[in-house]
């Protein structure tokens, strides 16, 4: 399985990365990855496992969880 959120569709980004070295800039490919969990969400009365990404995780447990004052 791809490494891909089930949610949002965020995949892994590319980048820079930069030394610290003095007086040398040397700049090398990186990939970010996506912070992926493994997520049991009940829909329509089936539980389905999906991979989510933590902010979405984070969006639909606050969506669920009613607010009581």
């Amino acid at each position: 399985m791809s490494r891909i959120c089930e949610n949002c569709q965020k995949s892994r980004l590319r980048g820079k990365q930069v030394t610290d070295a003095w007086g040398v800039s040397y700049r090398s490919n990186k990939h970010f990855g996506v912070n992926l969990r493994n997520a049991t969400l009940t829909i329509g009365g089936v539980k389905k496992r999906i991979k989510v990404c933590a902010k979405c995780l984070k969006s639909l447990k606050a969506s669920l969880v009613p607010v009581t004052l």
